[in-house]
């Protein structure tokens, strides 16, 4: 939660329109039409075959009904592949899958292999011949946070990784798994870009990112799929690459769903029972018509109680379990199938279409007062001095032994490092006034859980970095991740699109706060706007969107 009270600024957007154009990071909208940037508009295959490949015609240990309407099946996704890394566990798990003939969907991280021969023949094995099990996914080049990375950058790596991945092995894949699962609007720009249809993060992720609207459903819906024995036959466009049914490509978003070992909160690993896996695994397929499930090969192996690796030996014990947990879902009676097979039953027509779930519906209403919030500078600010204790959160700080009188003092207790400052007081009153400040060292010094922090970034309450654009909003009106537009500004303000990713005090109800950027000349922007103060018909009858 972070402490903010705002003033009402309506017109100071028109102010500092100039300013704030040459800087501006917002994204521009066509015209009103709300189109998710989701929808994309080129068509690939997932998987682009080798030439000469016949049919995927794998076999799977259930009993399937003819015509059935809704997946109702489990993908199994294998993340981290690589060379030279716990290669025993990588091979261990991909021979469980090749000897139970059950499809595996693998995530390799493609500027982390091509040397390692073991690990490569061993995703051939998987993927040549006329029964491919193995679905090959983009892990990205790097295991970085892409979200973090600007659009070109993005585009630029994964094109790196697709490319390498078809010399390596034939194919270029049409799915990227996010490394540690965040993604933005820009990563699917990228995505539309390359022609990847398929991306699959994390349910944490897809919440933060439009509260969950984008996630796929297979519901309705009967696939163009036989039954033969117990054979799942897919003709090559469907199994091994993605036949779209209408010129209307979409990117589809097929998230990690249950987790073999729980590290997703940046703590040590937890394991998640096999009881619960399965019966996560029918809560989402009555949610979404399908489930999937994510393990590593570090699940595999001996660590200690921080999560860390010890050695390179396979723990048989949870081999066994992943096992158990595998043959559990087939005795259940549970498809076990790739990402590229889920895709089939996403329905496209205009009564439950995929299309209209990533376009998620709406919202306007009128009579929202609005006010605007920016980034006080310490350099700006002068008078009496305050010293006080900040929680450090800056990571890898430069401990160069630096003898400068306004360096921060570092402590250690057991509630973490904290830096002792010096600063103005009425610094600190704005920092409070606003969430976050900027220290004349370049760092930021926020305040929130009654306590200062120090920090290499100002962050909004979702954790990310504070832009231009952002906006506080009351969560329980519009949730957090949600897109907003102001279409009753004067231009360019009703031309682009906001973020709704900050709340604070002083925001309930019908009340947004605009945050337009750093420093004094925000501030001088504000000081011309107090004799609006109180002009209701100006600043709080404002008609806010958001979906």
């Amino acid at each position: 939660m972070r402490t903010r009270t705002v003033r009402n600024s309506y017109l100071y957007l028109i102010v500092c329109a100039a300013i704030i154009t040459n800087i501006t990071i917002l994204k521009p909208i066509n015209d009103g039409n709300f189109v998710s940037a989701a929808n994309v508009t080129q068509s690939s295959n997932a998987l682009e075959p080798k030439a000469g490949m016949r049919s995927n015609n794998y076999t799977v240990y259930n009993d399937y009904t003819k015509n059935y309407t809704s997946c109702n099946c489990v993908v199994f996704r294998m993340d981290d592949l690589q060379d030279n890394w716990i290669r025993s566990a990588q091979i261990v798990a991909m021979n469980l899958f090749l000897s139970k003939k059950i499809p595996l969907s693998l995530g390799i991280i493609m500027n982390s292999i091509g040397n390692d021969s073991q690990v490569i023949n061993k995703i051939k094995e998987g993927t040549n011949g006329s029964t491919p099990l193995f679905e090959l996914a983009l892990h990205g080049w790097d295991h970085v946070d892409y979200s973090k990375l600007s659009e070109r950058e993005q585009k630029d790596t994964l094109e790196q990784a697709a490319n390498k991945m078809l010399q390596l092995f034939g194919y270029k894949s049409n799915i990227f798994i996010t490394p540690y699962g965040p993604f933005n609007y820009n990563t699917i720009k990228a995505m539309n870009n390359l022609g990847i249809r398929i991306l699959s993060s994390a349910m944490v992720n897809e919440q933060r990112f439009d509260n969950s609207r984008s996630i796929a459903l297979t519901t309705n819906y009967s696939a163009n799929t036989t039954s033969v024995g117990n054979t799942f036959s897919n003709d090559m466009t469907t199994s091994l690459g993605l036949q779209l049914r209408s010129a209307d490509a979409t990117v589809y978003h097929l998230p990690a769903m249950s987790l073999f070992y729980n590290d997703e909160n940046g703590k040590p690993p937890v394991k998640t029972p096999i009881g619960q896996i399965l019966a996560e695994t029918k809560n989402n397929i009555k949610k979404y018509g399908y489930s999937v499930i994510v393990f590593h090969p570090q699940d595999l192996v001996e660590r200690d109680d921080k999560g860390n690796v010890i050695g390179n030996g396979v723990n048989s014990n949870e081999v066994s379990d992943l096992s158990r947990l595998i043959d559990s879902i087939i005795q259940e009676k549970i498809p076990i199938v790739h990402f590229s097979t889920v895709t089939k039953y996403i329905k496209n027509d205009h009564t439950q279409s995929f299309s209209s779930l990533n376009k998620p519906s709406l919202q306007c209403s009128s009579g929202w007062s609005l006010a605007t919030y920016f980034t006080p500078v310490e350099t700006d600010f002068n008078g009496s001095m305050k010293s006080i204790l900040a929680v450090n959160d800056i990571s890898n700080r430069n401990n160069n032994g630096s003898n400068r009188s306004d360096t921060p003092v570092t402590a250690t207790n057991n509630n973490g490092t904290y830096s002792s400052l010096s600063t103005f007081n009425s610094f600190l009153n704005a920092v409070q006034e606003y969430g976050w400040g900027k220290t004349k060292d370049g760092n930021y010094i926020g305040f929130y859980n009654n306590q200062y922090h120090l920090a290499s970034n100002q962050l909004n309450s979702i954790g990310k970095k504070l832009e231009i654009g952002d906006i506080a909003v009351d969560p329980s009106i519009i949730p957090l991740g949600n897109n907003v537009t102001l279409p009753t500004l004067p231009a360019p303000w009703n031309n682009l699109s906001y973020l709704a990713s900050d709340i604070g005090n002083s925001i309930k109800g019908k009340h947004i706060s605009v945050y337009i950027g750093e420093g004094k000349m925000a501030a001088e922007a504000a000081k011309n706007l107090k004799y609006l103060e109180g002009n209701s018909t100006l600043n709080e009858n404002i008609k806010v969107c958001y979906f």
